[in-house]
């Protein structure tokens, strides 16, 4: 068998913007900055943001209140932005960084249970 590399290989540009959100909000608001679940499925990635000031959230209710929070380009489940507004997150710091095809496909998903379209 042979195996073929593709170059040049990166990520996504959705995980791209992800990265770069993270790195200007840490220069924006400073340290620390908490990013709820991974930012990226990268270790290297996820390891380097930690050592600029991202700390990784599990649980959205582990953010100090007033803190800066990113949700992760994975998305979120809805109840995490109405808790992230419950602890008083000001708005101007929650930044979503979902990549967009991701939330396209929620969307779509809502759509179809709400109008019951698969029955």
């Amino acid at each position: 068998m042979e195996l073929f590399l593709a170059t040049p290989r990166g990520f996504c540009a959705g995980v791209v913007r992800a990265i770069e959100i993270v790195e200007r909000a840490l220069h924006l608001y400073g340290a620390p900055i908490y990013v709820k679940h991974e930012i990226v499925h990268n270790n290297y990635v996820v390891d380097d943001l930690a050592k600029k000031g991202a700390i990784t959230l599990k649980n959205i209710n582990e953010a100090p209140i007033g803190s800066t929070v990113i949700f992760s380009a994975h998305g979120s489940p809805p109840k995490d932005y109405k808790i992230a507004e419950l602890i008083e997150i000001a708005m101007e710091n929650k930044i979503d960084t979902e990549i967009d095809g991701k939330r396209k496909t929620k969307q779509m998903q809502t759509h179809i249970k709400s109008t019951d379209a698969l029955s």
